[in-house]
């Protein structure tokens, strides 16, 4: 989607092809359940919003929270001692952020709960124009705080068990594309139902029907898997794509990013995943797509940066990483990507 582009913040006709029914997020605080078609083939298409209400999004600022900025103050100090770090955690903060992460990927948002926790330094947040004629409404989209490591809290000093646990990602995507169709691109995508860190495609898949998208477009890289195509529900085939090969910056014929310049538009909304398990490999994509051309495509992006943090080192091999690896330098990435208005997660 586009930093100035299409939105509407209205009620229009959408369906749930081959799924459960869900809950359509209309505006800030108007939500309807919409029931789910039989079948996939026989669902009709989405009536297009009117040209009445047709209305331009501006991102204007990413707003970090308190607890973030603290943590983005004290990394490069705490970074290499897990006591340290352990020392700083606010439980009262962390059950707050946790609590309304499972809400968020629920689709079931409280305005008031969000305002609220944002007033209290939990969450961190985005900031929106929405025009509709002569008509201007700020809009403000919330996102989990970088602190920590970058993924479950729990992991350090608590419970390593969290280390695939996805419970700590705050899903509320900006303002939509009249259509809401999603554009998804996965390097590392494993497959539909698994993955080493757990699956990525059918549990993104599920937050975005449950905050009211529907895929239009799905590209899928990795080098290491045969894709299951019987697994891959079948109202999702038909724009499924499997690339059995490594995304990589470098290599035209394997470049995920130009695929995404050709095959999406600004209008869409756009959803990265980077998880290859190739420290090297991984930054040139990242480097790759903070670069305008491709940048101004991206909506959101999930990544699992992989750096030399010790709580990490069980599971990563550490040897292969640069020695910049830092969890310092994965806050810098994540918070000039979030300035920049790309809803950047760490990933498991």
């Amino acid at each position: 989607m586009r930093r100035e582009t299409i939105t509407v913040l209205a009620v229009i006709t959408v369906v749930a092809c081959g799924a459960a029914a869900y809950t359509w997020l209309l505006s800030d605080s108007h939500k309807v359940s919409v029931p789910a078609c039989p079948e996939a083939p026989a669902c009709p298409e989405p009536e297009p919003a009117p040209a009445e209400l047709r209305c331009g999004t501006r991102f204007v600022r990413y707003v970090p929270s308190a607890e973030e900025t603290r943590w983005i103050d004290g990394i490069e100090q705490w970074q290499w001692d897990e006591q340290a770090m352990c020392n700083e955690l606010n439980r009262d903060i962390i059950q707050q952020w946790l609590s309304l992460a499972a809400l968020s990927q629920l689709g079931e948002f409280s305005e008031q709960v969000m305002a609220n926790s944002a007033q209290a330094g939990v969450l961190s947040r985005f900031e929106y124009e929405v025009t509709c004629g002569n008509r201007t409404e700020n809009v403000i989209r919330y996102i989990e705080p970088l602190m920590v490591g970058l993924r479950h809290p729990d992991v350090m000093c608590i419970d390593r068990g969290q280390v695939v646990s996805k419970g700590y990602l705050v899903f509320q995507p900006a303002p939509a594309p009249t259509t809401h169709e999603l554009v998804y691109f996965d390097m590392g995508a494993s497959q539909w139902d698994k993955g080493g860190g757990g699956n990525s495609q059918q549990y993104l898949s599920r937050v975005f029907a449950l905050n009211g998208f529907h895929y239009k477009l799905m590209h899928m890289w990795d080098a290491m898997q045969r894709v299951e195509y019987e697994i891959v529900p079948i109202q999702y085939r038909s724009f499924y794509h499997y690339h059995n090969s490594l995304a990589n910056a470098n290599e035209p014929e394997n470049n995920p990013f130009l695929v995404l310049e050709k095959e999406a538009t600004e209008d869409d909304y756009v959803v990265v995943k980077l998880d290859i398990d190739n420290a090297s490999g991984e930054m040139a994509l990242v480097n790759l797509m903070k670069s305008p051309r491709y940048l101004k495509l991206v909506d959101e992006f999930i990544w699992e940066h992989h750096t030399s943090w010790p709580p990490m080192k069980p599971y990563w091999d550490v040897s292969m990483l640069p020695v910049n690896a830092s969890l310092a330098q994965s806050y810098r990435i994540f918070s000039e990507l979030r300035h920049l208005g790309v809803r950047a997660h760490g990933w498991v």
